[in-house]
C-alpha cells in the first residue's frame, strides 16, 4: 500500500474508531507516541498500530503479549478495542500499550476502563521521567496486565528474559507497577 492508500486506510480506521466509542460513550484510551498515525482496523471492534501478530487479538491476552514481549510487533505498539458482547458479563474493554520502557495489557470491565486508561498513562509519564533522571534500569521494561479474564500482575523484564517472576496482584497491577517506577532513583524502593 503507498503513502496515500495508507493514509486513508489510517483516516477510516480512526474514524470508525471514534464512531464505535462516541457509541459506547467511552474515551478513546492513550496511545504511545508515534503510532497515533499508524492505525488499522483489526476485526468488527478493534484497532492497532499495525496488523495483529499471529494468534493474536483483542481477548488473545498471552499470544499478544507475547509478541509484544518477542518483537514480533513493532515497537511503539498500540491496540485497543472492545471484545465480547454487550451485557454478556463477558465484555471489556481492551488495550495494549508498548513503548521501549512499559508495556500495558489491559482488559477492563466498562466501569473500570477510565481508571485503567488514567493508570496506564501514569505508568507510561513515571517510566519517561525516570528515564530522564537516568533511573530508569537501561536493560529493563516494566510489564503491567490487568485482566478481568486472566488476573492482575506485573513484572521487570530483563533484556531477553525467557521466564518471567510475575508479582500477582489481586485488586490491579497497573498502579503498583507505576508506584514501583516511580520510586526509582528516589531511594523509595
Amino acid at each position: 500500500m503507498n503513502d496515500s492508500g495508507f493514509a486513508q486506510h489510517h483516516r477510516a480506521a480512526k474514524a470508525a474508531a471514534e464512531t464505535l466509542y462516541g457509541r459506547e460513550r467511552l474515551n478513546l484510551p492513550p496511545l504511545p507516541e508515534g503510532v497515533g498515525e499508524r492505525w488499522v482496523r483489526v476485526g468488527e471492534a478493534g484497532f492497532a498500530s499495525e496488523p495483529w501478530p499471529e494468534g493474536g487479538g483483542l481477548s488473545a491476552l498471552e499470544p499478544t503479549l507475547g509478541a509484544i514481549l518477542s518483537g514480533r510487533v513493532g515497537c511503539p505498539y498500540a491496540a485497543f478495542g472492545l471484545v465480547g458482547e454487550s451485557g454478556s458479563g463477558s465484555e471489556a474493554v481492551c488495550l495494549y500499550y508498548s513503548t521501549p520502557r512499559m508495556i500495558a495489557a489491559v482488559q477492563a470491565e466498562r466501569d473500570q476502563y477510565d481508571d485503567a486508561m488514567k493508570a496506564v498513562e501514569s505508568l507510561n509519564r513515571f517510566a519517561e521521567e525516570a528515564a530522564a533522571r537516568g533511573a530508569f534500569p537501561a536493560d529493563r521494561r516494566i510489564v503491567a496486565v490487568e485482566s478481568r479474564f486472566f488476573g492482575n500482575r506485573w513484572a521487570w523484564i530483563p533484556a531477553g528474559a525467557g521466564e518471567i517472576d510475575w508479582r500477582r496482584e489481586e485488586r490491579g497491577a497497573l498502579i503498583p507497577a507505576a508506584i514501583a517506577v516511580a520510586q526509582l532513583g528516589r531511594g523509595l524502593a
